[in-house]
């Protein structure tokens, strides 16, 4: 898990940087296609011009910048043209629609009104809300690494069920990318109503390194499947693909972990144990709420509590390096500040900005 959370975290000091030619180059070798269709949920709470993409989006599909909306736009039809010299009416005619096709459309509009209701009575129930967006001053060394920012996208439909679209970006500081660049982009579908993820992807592009990395969760079968591109320079690609067995029906991905620890409700000196599936391992996380807080950040004082998680790996506990989080101390339980010590120093992410 430590290690996982510092692929993201991570603003590593080494290496030569990749050329953009070679970059572009073996991007295309790295995409793995998404096992499902996601969709988007209408919005009550977006602006016109969004309402209108929400509206117009079909499937989304995952890449360097993370997912695009992809629109279906229907071709024209210039229904005045005649083909010239045979007087042949090209005209597209429009066939009516059957009882069948009307009748399938219905069921679907049916399923979809479904979800959207099943959305707006759960949505409710969570402290964080779509438009959420969390940007962190990522510091090593005294000096500000990179940027890091963690945001809540309109909510999806997936498999006929509302999930959340948790969204987590990192990128070097121009004051670290002339030693080291990294662009990451990692994301979690995760269902509204059994708080379980279905689909986890990370796209990172690093000095040496493109990588794209897919976990997808089979709930009916209890199994999980990790899919793994990494390209490095010099060396080629290499992949990785397997499926284990899923031993708890609570587990959570690497990104929505945090978000599920939201959930619960915080008191000083209570502990909290869950489940993180990740590459064919069982993590078990114990976190700790050691104590309140006031922090002190760019845009005010906050009340917080202090956690500190632990992580058993198969059974076997492993801490190589200490962890803590502190969560606000209010109906939202936002996370301030990180810190993750390292086998070099100690990495801390601050409150830049803060958008709920």
């Amino acid at each position: 898990m430590v290690k996982s959370i510092g692929l993201i975290l991570l603003i590593m000091l080494c290496s030569c940087q990749m050329s953009e030619k070679k970059l572009k180059k073996i991007k295309a070798t790295t995409v793995i296609e998404n096992p499902f269709e996601i969709t988007t949920l209408p919005q009550e709470n977006v602006d016109k011009a969004n309402t209108d993409e929400v509206k117009n989006a079909t499937v989304e599909k995952f890449h360097e910048s993370g997912p695009t909306v992809v629109h279906k736009t229907p071709e024209k039809v210039d229904e005045s043209k005649k083909a010239e010299n045979f007087g042949v009416d090209t005209t597209v005619k429009t066939k009516p629609i059957d009882k069948v096709s009307a009748a399938q459309a219905l069921k679907k509009d049916l399923v979809v009104k479904k979800i959207e209701d099943e959305r707006n009575a759960l949505e409710k129930n969570f402290p964080f809300k779509v438009g959420e967006r969390i940007e962190y001053a990522v510091n090593y060394f005294a000096l500000e690494a990179g940027r890091f920012v963690f945001e809540v996208r309109p909510i999806k439909q997936l498999q006929n069920r509302p999930v959340y679209h948790f969204y987590v970006s990192a990128k070097t500081s121009s004051i670290f990318a002339w030693v080291y660049t990294l662009k990451d982009f990692a994301e979690s579908f995760w269902d509204m109503k059994t708080q379980r993820p279905y689909l986890m992807k990370i796209y990172g592009e690093e000095s040496r390194y493109i990588r794209e990395v897919q976990t997808a969760f089979d709930w009916t079968k209890k199994q999980a499947r990790y899919q793994a591109k990494i390209v490095e320079v010099g060396k080629g690609l290499d992949e990785e693909d397997k499926t284990w067995d899923l031993k708890h029906m609570d587990a959570q991905d690497v990104v929505s972990a945090l978000y599920f620890l939201r959930t619960k409700k915080l008191e000083v000196g209570k502990t909290f144990d869950f489940r993180v599936a990740e590459m064919g391992k069982d993590i078990l996380v114990r976190a700790a709420v050691v104590e309140e807080v006031v922090l002190s950040t760019k845009i005010g004082k906050f009340n917080t509590f202090l956690i500190k998680p632990t992580f058993s790996v198969n059974g076997a506990w492993k801490q190589k390096g200490e962890m803590k989080i502190w969560l606000t101390n209010d109906e939202y339980k936002t996370p301030i500040q990180f810190e993750a010590k390292i086998k070099v120093g100690t990495i801390r992410g601050r409150l830049h900005s803060l958008k709920r």
